[in-house]
């Protein structure tokens, strides 16, 4: 009995480790989402200004309670994608950023995250699309992506749709 008593305890003070992907096509705003996030939890962040294109990967280790949190923001550039797949079987949850307001690159976006859920790796994990740029007037609407991207069909994973403001929110 002690020992049971003892490994409760133990698991609820140690720490628990959640890895988190941000995936999406280049300009989507995954970089800027994954800066404003630091900048949240208290760690130092780079100018939003600055922020260049991301060419390979971004890591950054948030820690909030017994939960450590660690984000893995990846280059959307077409050239780049290639390495996403190095990173699925050790994430738990999928962040897809999408650039609300340039409907110019929505088909794009849409084939990206076609590919995704065809990854065996991303079979049992949660994808969150979040679309950027809600704060500004011409986003497009959640029940837009949900239909343009065929959301209702998707069985095989749990999919939230969510608008955000990468700058603002």
């Amino acid at each position: 009995m002690f020992s049971l008593i003892t490994g409760c305890w133990q698991f609820m003070l140690s720490k628990r480790t959640v890895r988190i992907i941000l995936l999406g096509i280049d300009n989507s705003g995954k970089t800027t989402l994954f800066e404003q996030l630091k900048k949240r939890c208290g760690q130092k962040a780079m100018a939003l200004r600055k922020i260049p294109s991301t060419t390979g990967l971004n890591i950054a280790k948030i820690n909030h309670n017994n939960l450590e949190l660690v984000l893995w923001d990846l280059g959307g550039k077409e050239g780049i994608r290639d390495i996403w797949a190095n990173y699925y079987s050790e994430s738990h949850v999928v962040l897809y950023i999408i650039d609300g307001v340039d409907r110019t690159r929505l088909i794009e976006a849409k084939e990206v995250f076609q590919e995704l859920l065809k990854a065996e790796e991303l079979k049992s994990k949660p994808f969150h699309v979040l679309i950027n740029k809600h704060d500004q007037n011409n986003c497009v609407s959640l029940g837009f992506i949900r239909e343009y991207f065929c959301l209702d069909d998707v069985t095989d994973h749990e999919i939230n749709v969510l608008h955000i403001s990468a700058l603002t929110q």
